[in-house]
């Protein structure tokens, strides 16, 4: 397997997302990458830019405070 990496990439993920094993990629992206950051949406499915404006609103602003 792949040498953990020191990148810290941004994880969005809705914990009602039924196309993916989410919960399990989760944990091993954790331990793939030393500092991840990561937004828990609840209620969010799968195809996060069909969530509601709320939702959507949530992960931009994760996402722009990210990228700075």
């Amino acid at each position: 397997s792949a040498p953990r990496s020191l990148r810290s990439p941004i994880i969005i993920q809705g914990d009602a997302d039924m196309t993916v094993d989410w919960s399990h990629n989760l944990a091993v992206l954790k331990d793939k990458f030393s500092q991840p950051h990561i937004l828990m949406l609840g209620h969010a499915r799968h195809h996060l830019a069909n969530e509601t404006p709320e939702l959507r609103a949530r992960y931009f602003d994760f996402v722009k405070g990210r990228l700075g």
